[in-house]
């Protein structure tokens, strides 16, 4: 795996500040955490994958995508699998996932669990969300701007959702973690779960 050590920047996750730089060779933005290991083989296939998605959300100026950070589980500090940050337009990866075999187990609780892609998609498409409203409005200057998108689009998925009919007793019928925000009222990440079964059943 090539790196250029000439192209880094300096994240925040959970309060840790994280060197990365860019992985060489590769058609997407992807960056790697100094706390990193990873081969030249899952180098490519994330590339591919990251690529995959992006046609799949049919993204035609694939210029405009998020920083993808590979960083450590340490680093990653919580549960989740993969994550988006809005503010920073920087999408998290959890360095397990680059293994197939450690993936599905994984995503058991996701939409499409078995199904490579499904952790991917489910960030890109919160980041797709994001960007629409970056062109409609502005970028995320503080936390006011993105708590007042986050309420808004939550209201909005929660419409979208009443109209395809999912309500509390289907939404098992999505993923077990739908039904979890669901009854958090996290309806962005029910609806983001909802579409990506939309998209990889196809």
């Amino acid at each position: 795996v090539i790196i250029d050590l000439k192209n880094q920047n300096t994240v925040k996750k959970n309060g840790k500040s994280i060197t990365v730089s860019r992985l060489s060779n590769t058609n997407n933005k992807i960056y790697i955490s100094n706390e990193v290991k990873i081969k030249p083989k899952q180098q490519q296939e994330l590339d591919r994958d990251i690529t995959a998605v992006l046609d799949i959300l049919n993204v035609k100026d694939k210029s405009i995508q998020p920083m993808a950070v590979v960083i450590s589980d340490y680093e990653m500090a919580n549960n989740a699998v993969a994550s988006y940050n809005p503010v920073k337009n920087v999408v998290y990866i959890r360095q397990t996932i680059l293994d197939y075999n450690k993936l599905i187990p994984l995503q058991e609780q996701l939409a499409c669990p078995k199904n490579k892609y499904s952790t991917l998609l489910h960030e890109y498409i919160h980041w797709s969300d994001a960007e629409k409203h970056r062109k409609k409005y502005s970028d995320f200057a503080n936390a006011d701007d993105f708590n007042r998108y986050i309420k808004k689009l939550r209201n909005q998925c929660k419409a979208k959702l009443d109209k395809a009919g999912v309500n509390g007793y289907n939404i098992k019928e999505i993923s077990n973690y739908a039904v979890d925000k669901y009854a958090s009222e996290e309806y962005d990440e029910c609806y983001t779960e909802y579409r990506v079964k939309q998209f990889l059943r196809r």
